[in-house]
C-alpha cells in the first residue's frame, strides 16, 4: 500500500484532528463562526514542512528530528495559513486578513478590522540534544502581541494561539492575554488541516477537539520544576 495515498492521508488527517487540544478558551471564542472575519498573524503560521532530504537531525514544527524521521517527498500544502485560506475559499469564515511577519505593529494593524486575531507559536527537538528552552521559538513576540493588543482592542477582538510543538511548552507571558489556546504535538504533514478544522468546526465529530487529552503537562511559567 502506498503510504501517502488519500485514504491513508485521510486516516492520518483524523488523527492528527483528534490530537489537538484546547487548552483555554474564554468567552467560547472557538469555534470560530462564518461570519467572523479572522486576521491571521506571525511567521509561525507559515513555516513550511521540511521536504526532499535535509539534514537528518533537523526538525520542524510538525516532525521530529532525528534517526527515525520519515520524509516526505509530496508536494501537500502544509501551514496553518494555507488551511484558513482553504477554510475561506469554502465560506467557513468570511474575511482573512494575512500578516505572515513578527512585526507587532503590523499585527495590530491587521488586527484592526478583525472579529478574531488567531497567531501561532512552535518549537522544534531532535533526537539526543536537550531544547535550549521549553518557550516557544516566537515567545517575546506574542507577549507584546498579546499585551497589546489588550491595550488596544481590549476584549474586542479575541487572541487565538495555536501552538506547535514536539512536546512541553511554557505560556508564561502571553497566555493572560490570550483568551484561547489550542495545542498541537508534531501533527506531521497534514497538520495543514488541523488547526483550521478545530478553529472553524470543520471536524465531522466536533466534540473531539474539546475531549482530546496530551500526555504532557504545560507549564504557565518557565521556572525549575520540582522533582518527581
Amino acid at each position: 500500500a502506498k503510504a501517502c495515498d488519500e485514504q491513508t492521508a485521510a486516516v492520518a488527517r483524523e488523527v492528527a484532528t483528534a490530537s489537538l487540544v484546547l487548552l483555554k478558551n474564554q468567552a467560547h471564542v472557538l469555534p470560530i463562526t462564518p461570519a467572523a472575519s479572522v486576521a491571521l498573524v506571525g511567521s509561525a503560521c507559515s513555516n513550511p514542512f521540511l521536504r526532499g532530504r535535509p539534514q537528518w537531525d533537523v526538525g520542524d514544527y510538525y516532525t521530529l528530528g532525528g534517526s527515525g524521521r520519515v520524509m516526505s517527498d509530496e508536494k501537500v500544502s502544509s501551514t496553518v495559513t494555507q488551511g484558513l485560506q482553504a477554510a475561506l475559499k469554502q465560506g467557513l469564515i468570511s474575511r482573512l486578513t494575512i500578516e505572515s511577519s513578527d512585526k507587532v505593529s503590523a499585527a495590530l494593524k491587521a488586527a484592526k478590522k478583525a472579529d478574531v486575531v488567531l497567531t501561532c507559536g512552535g518549537a522544534t527537538a531532535t533526537e539526543s540534544l536537550d531544547r535550549p528552552s521549553l518557550r516557544l521559538d516566537q515567545h517575546q513576540y506574542l507577549v507584546e502581541l498579546s499585551e497589546k493588543l489588550a491595550a488596544t482592542r481590549g476584549k474586542k477582538t479575541p487572541l487565538v494561539v495555536v501552538a506547535l510543538t514536539p512536546g512541553v511548552f511554557v505560556a508564561d507571558g502571553w497566555e493572560p492575554g490570550a483568551s484561547s489556546v489550542l495545542a498541537g504535538f508534531l501533527l506531521g504533514q497534514v497538520q495543514v488541516h488541523t488547526p483550521p478544522t478545530v478553529c472553524c468546526c470543520l471536524s465531522p465529530a466536533p466534540p473531539l477537539w474539546i475531549f482530546a487529552w496530551l500526555p504532557t503537562l504545560h507549564r504557565r511559567r518557565d521556572e525549575p520544576s520540582p522533582t518527581f
